[in-house]
């Protein structure tokens, strides 16, 4: 059986610190200029490529915590807790629902 993957946040976070790392790198560094302009490019092309593959490395994990919050903020808030009859008839009723 298959796990369920978690979004990997610290990853993307990463992606975005070295990228935005090497800019500053490249801005600071005495260079001609158009070396300095083609490696913004190649920095800037990377940066897309490395977050494209991020998202779709993650789309099914965020997908899932979208309808995970979606569903927190529908569903109503119950003041008296549910027997687990009621719990079960409540789950049946949401697969049934969802199909």
């Amino acid at each position: 059986m298959r796990r369920k993957q978690k979004t990997t946040w610290w990853l993307f976070y990463l992606i975005w610190a070295c990228m935005t790392g090497l800019l500053v790198w490249d801005y600071w560094t005495p260079r001609p200029a158009i070396w300095q302009y083609g490696c913004a490019v190649v920095v800037m092309v990377a940066a897309y490529s490395l977050i494209a593959w991020w998202l779709r490395a993650n789309r099914s994990a965020l997908q899932r915590e979208d309808r995970a919050k979606q569903e927190r903020q529908t569903m109503p808030r119950r003041d008296v807790p549910l027997s687990s009859l009621q719990a079960h008839y409540l789950t049946t009723m949401e697969h049934y629902t969802k199909r």
